[in-house]
């Protein structure tokens, strides 16, 4: 492979017309390939084979069975909890404030 040294008076232009050279070259020399029809025709059993055997043989984690019920239930959990730690909060107030006006009194 023959190795262009950078000059410094190279214009874009110059480079570009260079290129456009090369890339006629190399349209020339590089033709289009088409794999034989056969080989297509295999091609496209094999891709078939292995997606059907995919598809049946795909293994699904518990989590992704029942990702909704899941999400659905933490939901619930933590909706639950907040409520609880609302109540628990008025019923300690409730009590601190009765303690304080029975000491007060």
């Amino acid at each position: 492979m023959v190795r262009a040294e950078p000059r410094g008076d190279v214009t874009p232009s110059d480079r570009a017309e260079e290129l456009l050279k090369l890339a006629e070259h190399l349209q020339t020399i590089l033709l289009p390939v088409e794999p034989a029809a056969s080989f297509r025709q295999q091609l496209r059993r094999d891709l078939d084979r292995d997606a059907r055997y995919r598809q049946r043989h795909a293994k699904t984690s518990l989590f992704q069975q029942h990702r909704t019920g899941i999400l659905i239930g933490v939901a619930a959990v933590g909706s639950v909890a907040s409520v609880l730690g609302v109540a628990i909060l008025y019923l300690l107030r409730h009590r601190h404030r009765a303690a304080t006006q029975v000491a007060a009194g």
